[in-house]
């Protein structure tokens, strides 16, 4: 039986855009197995604090990574751990199965998961798919609710969070996905389309109708203008935040049916301003700003299977490795 392995791959130079070649032409690729870090199940989310320390959120709770060390946590509310995020003071939020919250150090060092969902008496929620940060506010998005605090996150000296905690719901359907591009929080709604939360509510932006029954995977800054978006079944677009007419505009890829076979799941942005596309049926899948296809990594190239669960990037730190879950 195939093992599921972590991936890491140094992002640097440009054309295929990796730092090192080995003699057949492809990048020198780190992997990490279970015998690494133990009993994991899938990984939906990636992301490293401010002190280097890479979070893995898993179907068995948590695992961290210092570079040599790896350890194992459990949120005593949920097992699983769906998302994740870090603020810009290095705190790390984390959503989960019927739960959400922040992970703080203890006296020790060690990791405890403090619930920000004490305030609700009852689970009204499925699984948090995404935690995000945008602007001053933390927010964790289930399909059923849009749940945000502001920052900064203040707890007790119990355990008992300070803040207040607000929620948002769908106005027609479920919430699918959200996306936090330039500090701004955009979400997809069934039978809606594409919105932007602005004064405590989801207003569709111009054009965002079109995706009311069109998957969004991916949002990623394109310029300091203008959005990628890519959907699972009508190819990509770009959207210009600065207009309210003809905002949204199909974006050209080189081999689109490559792209729809794939069947989009998620997606970075890389440092030598590459996306790596995470996909269901075809690996990773790079591309470039003139929708060009730069390369590709699929079970041809030595992977384990072609579902990519989970990519990541550090977006703040230039010398940060492609880590993608596979």
């Amino acid at each position: 039986m195939k093992k599921f392995i972590i991936i890491f791959i140094t992002i640097l130079l440009p054309v295929i855009s990796f730092s090192q070649i080995n003699k057949d032409g492809l990048p020198f690729i780190k992997k990490y197995t279970d015998k690494d870090y133990g009993d994991a199940g899938q990984i939906w989310a990636i992301e490293q604090d401010t002190r280097g320390v890479m979070y893995f959120g898993c179907n068995y709770g948590l695992k961290t990574f210092d570079g040599k060390n790896w350890k194992s946590y459990n949120n005593p509310n949920s097992t699983i751990l769906r998302s994740l995020a870090v603020d810009d003071k290095g705190l790390v939020y984390f959503g989960a199965e019927g739960d959400f919250g922040v992970i703080l150090p203890d006296s020790t060092g060690e990791l405890t998961f403090y619930s920000l969902f004490s305030n609700y008496f009852e689970i009204d929620f499925s699984s948090v798919w995404k935690t995000l940060i945008a602007g001053d506010r933390v927010y964790f998005q289930s399909f059923e609710k849009l749940f945000f605090t502001e920052l900064p996150v203040k707890i007790d000296a119990s355990g008992k969070l300070l803040n207040k905690v607000h929620h948002i719901k769908p106005e027609k359907a479920i919430f699918h996905l959200s996306f936090s591009v330039n500090e701004n929080l955009y979400i997809r709604e069934w039978e809606r389309g594409l919105g932007i939360v602005k004064d405590d509510r989801v207003k569709i932006i111009p054009g965002g109708e079109q995706f009311a029954f069109s998957r969004i995977y991916i949002m990623l800054p394109y310029d300091e203008t203008r959005i990628l978006i890519g959907t699972r079944s009508s190819g990509f677009f770009l959207y210009d935040t600065t207009k309210k007419e003809n905002a949204i505009i199909p974006f050209y890829i080189e081999n689109q049916e490559l792209i729809n076979n794939s069947l989009l799941y998620n997606g970075v942005l890389l440092h030598d301003d590459t996306y790596a596309i995470g996909t269901v049926n075809d690996g990773v899948i790079f591309l470039d700003k003139n929708g060009k296809i730069t390369g590709h990594f699929n079970e041809k190239t030595d992977l384990v299977r072609q579902l990519v669960f989970s990519t990541y990037c550090n977006p703040n730190d230039k010398n940060s490795p492609f880590w993608f879950f596979n």
